[in-house]
């Protein structure tokens, strides 16, 4: 029997790009918020570890989630990805990552 873990986190994000999340190979699913109004910020994210202001997935405040899924995205999923913020921060956003065991 196929079990499925959903587990959300608080993400913190600085304006130099950085590790986001980790590599995991038993996850099958992978949700980035956007940020608060509030917060002033605005992130990308990507697997590339030089991530850049707005040189991959990028959110804003008012945009909807960023869902990621093994069937429709492959193996990006499982990878590590990394963030870079518009302000020194650090702010902090949720990431819902669901694995499968």
């Amino acid at each position: 029997m196929v079990r499925r873990i959903a587990a959300v986190s608080a993400k913190s994000i600085t304006a130099s790009a950085g590790s986001f999340v980790g590599t995991d190979a038993s996850r099958v699913a992978l949700v980035f918020s956007p940020p608060t109004a509030a917060s002033g910020l605005e992130y990308t994210v990507s697997t590339d570890p030089n991530v850049t202001l707005g040189g991959g997935l990028h959110l804003s405040a008012g945009d909807g989630v960023i869902a990621l899924d093994v069937v429709t995205h492959g193996d990006a999923v499982t990878k590590a990805w990394y963030a870079i913020g518009s302000i020194a921060g650090p702010t902090t956003v949720g990431v819902l990552e669901v694995t499968e065991t």
